[in-house]
């Protein structure tokens, strides 16, 4: 009697372990899963610029279930993907949004930004008169966008004479994100060198004629160019003062 009462008890336990295990089954194959998915509330922005990514504040989707129950999706639940990279670029017009297996574009507008050229000098200079043309002279820095691409930068314009001189900045680019920046003028002016005076003939003889010193400077060029003096003198005595002065505005 006992051995058959052992017997049953088993079976018993067999069954409720089989019971457990088809009600868990059960319970997955039922688990309702995303049948749709829509915008509920458009984000705060839609309009961006070239290589920023999606502000999801104020952005919110609606899930539908398969058993008909619904759920608001914000923030990090919802996965967003671009169309390259892992950002906006110039010409993408929509977002993929996801969440549940299920996707929908939310639809933006991406423009081109602006180059940081700050690097770049392009403040009114001067220079010293040195016989030659003369224009921006200064290195000009290389200026790369997230992209790659270089900014194209040239600058023309100069002069060689002691003046005010316009030295004229343009840019170019092929990048398709960033805007070209608008060309420029700045203003360049040539100062006049300094010349060192050498007199020669300060000390006469007295024989009844007007004297005056002579006066010289070397050029840039290393030509001796002389002045004209004033200030001739005939009687004997010292203390006379004789003047230097030269038409030539570069010295």
């Amino acid at each position: 009697m006992k051995k058959t009462i052992i017997g049953l008890s088993i079976v018993l336990m067999l069954l409720s372990a089989f019971c457990v295990s088809a009600t868990a089954a059960d319970d997955g194959i039922s688990t309702p899963s995303v049948s749709s998915l829509s915008i509920s509330s458009y984000p705060d922005r839609t309009v961006y610029g070239a290589f920023e990514q999606l502000d999801v504040t104020g952005l919110a989707l609606r899930a539908v279930f398969t058993d008909g129950s619904e759920k608001i999706i914000e923030g990090r639940e919802i996965r967003v993907s671009y169309n390259r990279d892992n950002c906006f670029r110039v010409g993408d017009d929509s977002v993929l949004l996801s969440y549940g297996g299920k996707s929908l574009y939310l639809p933006v507008t991406v423009n081109r930004i602006a180059y940081d050229i700050s690097a770049l000098e392009l403040d009114n200079f001067s220079t010293v008169y040195n016989g030659a043309f003369q224009g921006y002279s200064q290195p000009i820095p290389q200026i790369v966008g997230l992209d790659g691409i270089p900014l194209k930068v040239s600058m023309s314009g100069g002069g060689t004479n002691v003046g005010i001189y316009d030295i004229s900045v343009d840019f170019a680019t092929d990048s398709r994100d960033y805007l070209t920046p608008e060309s420029r003028v700045i203003g360049m002016t040539v100062e006049p060198a300094e010349a060192q005076i050498v007199w020669e003939g300060t000390s006469f003889v007295y024989d009844g004629r007007s004297k005056s010193p002579l006066a010289y400077y070397t050029d840039v060029n290393g030509a001796r160019v002389y002045l004209t003096v004033s200030g001739a003198s005939t009687n004997a005595g010292t203390g006379y003062v004789a003047r230097a002065t030269t038409n030539d505005l570069n010295y």
